[in-house]
């Protein structure tokens, strides 16, 4: 019994590791313009992004901006947003959505303000538009309670933006983080992975290999 339990737990530990999603974060190395004010509805200018496997995956980026402190203020001179595209294949849903926001700061005069910068974040699936959500300073926007409303797969477009700032303010920055859960889409209609296929066949040809010895010993 012992090969049998060691060839056994060994086959099937290459089949988790074969089979283990991979998580993939994608950072911003060029910035995610937006050519104007993205406020419920997509520039076709937003880059196009990708996710090849089901499980965690992740998009990071930045904003840095000088502002026109008597302007409202208008940081609109600078990487004031970004926006981005998420492209969701036909056999992936998405299960969650998390925004955050990290190192918010603004200043006036190279002075700190006492305020907290307010971000302002969007999720767009398939042309149905969620609510925007806000994240005073450093904190988080959930998506993940609002599916029942849009399609799960799909082109998602994601946007952050600067919100209200402390006035005055001549200068403000962050960086953000968008997390998204990617799952099967439907269980039942998804087929068994090769993988499956292969542990499967490998425990019949062991069961049937165990069948003959024990045929072999009773006719001797």
């Amino acid at each position: 019994m012992k090969p049998f339990t060691t060839a056994l737990a060994s086959f099937s530990c290459m089949i988790a590791l074969g089979s283990a999603a991979q998580a993939t974060t994608i950072d911003e190395t060029t910035d995610f313009t937006t050519n104007g004010d993205w406020s419920l509805s997509v520039p076709v200018t937003a880059p196009a992004l990708s996710f090849a496997d089901i499980g965690a995956h992740s998009v990071t980026g930045s904003l840095s901006a000088p502002c026109d402190p008597f302007g409202g203020p208008d940081c609109s001179g600078g990487d004031f947003a970004d926006i981005f595209t998420i492209l969701v294949a036909p056999d992936q849903v998405v299960e969650s959505i998390v925004f955050t926001v990290s190192n918010g700061m603004s200043s006036f005069g190279g002075t700190p303000n006492t305020g907290l910068p307010n971000f302002e974040t969007i999720v767009d699936a398939a042309g149905v538009a969620f609510a925007l959500q806000g994240i005073t300073g450093n904190g988080t926007a959930d998506y993940s309670n609002s599916f029942d409303k849009v399609p799960l797969n799909g082109n998602y477009s994601f946007g952050i933006q600067q919100g209200s700032l402390p006035f005055p303010t001549d200068q403000f920055s962050a960086d953000w983080r968008l997390d998204i859960v990617l799952g099967p889409a439907d269980m039942a209609a998804v087929p068994l992975p090769a993988s499956s296929l292969l542990l499967l066949g490998g425990l019949g040809a062991l069961g049937f290999a165990r069948r003959a010895q024990r045929k072999t010993r009773r006719a001797a």
